[in-house]
């Protein structure tokens, strides 16, 4: 377009006003362009068309990261002056239109107004004009052009809405899919297959990295059993891993505005399925990378922006369900040792004090208790009973003569405790040893007499005197 002159066919004094072809062929790019950079240079050859005495401009725009930079001038190749750059930061600054009439009031003034949409100010239009022009008829034209980029701008910014809103609705209808199912077999293969019909792909895997090992493919759509086709299976994990080793996802082939990414087993496993379009996705829950899925494509139908948007959104949604069903569908050992191994980490690495101080509190407590000893009194009326008891009678009356232990003393088997006074004991028995004596003699004369009778009641008595004696 520089090539052909801007000011041709312009109207004169007293000529119909004609289209000329650079003006159709303006139109025809603003109306079919396919990006903000062209759609912008379109206009500013449109506004040159229409604004008396203008010989060129720039459109200005906010930057995803952050200020301002040129995204079209016209003439195409031409460069922004410093009167020019004074202009549109004013307008950008005070949120106004701006004139400024040059260095030092030199031939050409310049006009800068503001882009707003939705009361905040995405950037600014410039434009440069002879010396000759008309400053109000100028700036009201300008400011009447620059509806159309405020109004391109916010018909861009509302589709770009409805594409958010449509992929987080298709996320969280593949969130509620994915925990409608009880298990995590069943989980996986919900999610394979639904991608597979939503987004018209050949084959959708699904991947998770458990630990440090590699990333093991749990389902893959349009295949209920995948154990013959471990080769294929192999190959997708190593391309998961590829993807979850950069923690970034990863389209082969690549496209020219991608970030670079190592693609090797992404091409390999292209070639083994004879040349298909692939995206690997992370699963992921902050960074750590749990998991990938892969999607597949015939060649000719490569992987667009809003489907790679979709799928990352999904992703983002979809790891940590999976991952928490998984963990739900091990056996309890693996959970039990699963947490000790965690808590175990926590106390000794880095981070939770307060967790590594109250160990070490419970842990003094238990030594001090374990060692520590102490004395505490209690008073209280008691009686002290020994297990056995023993009563000693004795046989007959009679009186002590000498007591040699005491209540409470230990005694032994054959220990004396007390002796009897046995004076009349012995009084008595002196009695019984004299009447034992009478009648052995008593005896003895009834045996010399021959007195039978006499001798059986003596030999009676007798041997009861022997007894008590």
């Amino acid at each position: 377009m520089s090539d052909v002159d801007i000011n041709q066919n312009k109207p004169g004094d007293g000529e119909e006003p004609r289209v000329s072809v650079l003006e159709m062929a303006l139109w025809r790019a603003f109306d079919g362009a396919a990006d903000k950079e062209a759609r912008a240079l379109a206009w500013l050859g449109l506004m040159t068309r229409y604004m008396p005495g203008c010989t060129g401009g720039v459109v200005v725009l906010a930057q995803e990261g952050g200020g301002f930079a040129p995204i079209a001038l016209w003439p195409e190749g031409s460069g922004i002056g410093s009167a020019m750059a004074r202009a549109v930061d004013a307008a950008i600054a005070e949120g106004r239109g701006v004139t400024d009439a040059g260095a030092k009031g030199g031939p050409t003034r310049v006009a800068a107004r503001p882009i707003l949409v939705d009361g905040a100010c995405l950037g600014a239009v410039g434009a440069v004009f002879d010396e000759g022009s008309a400053k109000a008829q100028n700036l009201g034209l300008l400011r009447w052009g620059i509806g159309w980029l405020e109004a391109t701008i916010r018909k861009e910014r509302d589709a770009e809405g409805a594409a958010v809103l449509d992929r987080t609705g298709v996320a969280f209808d593949l969130v509620a899919e994915t925990l409608e199912r009880e298990g995590y077999g069943a989980a996986c293969l919900a999610v394979v297959s639904d991608l597979a019909t939503r987004l018209d792909c050949d084959q959708v895997a699904v991947g998770m990295r458990p630990g440090r090992s590699g990333a093991r493919v749990q389902a893959l759509s349009h295949s209920a059993q995948f154990g013959k086709r471990m080769d294929l299976v192999r190959r997708i994990g190593h391309a998961m891993d590829e993807a979850l080793d950069q923690a970034a996802l990863v389209v082969w082939p690549a496209r020219k505005d991608d970030d670079y990414r190592v693609t090797h087993f992404h091409g390999a496993l292209s070639d083994a399925l004879g040349g298909v379009a692939l995206l690997t996705v992370p699963l992921h829950r902050g960074n750590d990378m749990l998991g990938a899925v892969t999607l597949q494509r015939p060649l000719d139908r490569p992987f667009e922006a809003d489907t790679i948007m979709l799928v990352d959104a999904v992703c983002a949604m979809l790891g940590p369900i999976l991952d928490e069903k998984r963990r739900n569908d091990r056996v309890i050992f693996a959970k039990i040792w699963e947490t000790l191994v965690r808590q175990t980490r926590r106390l000794l690495g880095q981070r939770y004090f307060g967790r590594k101080l109250a160990t070490v509190i419970f842990a003094a407590l238990v030594a001090f208790f374990s060692v520590s000893t102490g004395q505490f009194t209690i008073s209280a009326p008691a009686t002290l009973e020994g297990k056995i008891e023993r009563t000693l009678v004795a046989p007959f009356d009679g009186l002590i003569e000498a007591q040699f232990v005491r209540a409470g003393d230990r005694v032994h088997e054959g220990q004396i405790l007390a002796t009897f006074d046995d004076r009349e004991l012995i009084l008595e028995r002196l009695g019984l040893e004299a009447t034992l004596r009478e009648r052995q003699a008593r005896y003895d004369r009834a045996l010399n007499d021959e007195d039978r009778v006499e001798t059986r009641v003596l030999i009676a008595q007798i041997a009861l005197s022997l007894i008590h004696i």
